[in-house]
């Protein structure tokens, strides 16, 4: 996984419960890596999830999901 810039949504489609924890972790949002932990949410979950759902993260803003998808759909 490379932090530098948003991966790609196909990348995080394939992505374990502990490579999306593990990337909330090095952006330093850990409360949204025990979220991930312990709901076993992997990364397509992650990917269909409403923006009801990704309330219950606490610090994750809707933009780094929105940011995922327009720069998906502009490749």
């Amino acid at each position: 996984m490379d932090l530098r810039s948003t991966p790609y949504r196909s990348e995080v489609a394939r992505w374990s419960p502990n490579d999306l924890a593990d990337y909330f972790r090095r952006l330093n949002f850990k409360d949204c890596e025990k979220v991930v932990r312990k709901l076993n949410i992997t990364g397509q979950r992650f990917l269909n999830m409403s923006e009801n759902d990704i309330q219950k993260f606490p610090k994750l803003k809707l933009t780094l999901k929105i940011k995922m998808y327009v720069e998906n759909q502009l490749c």
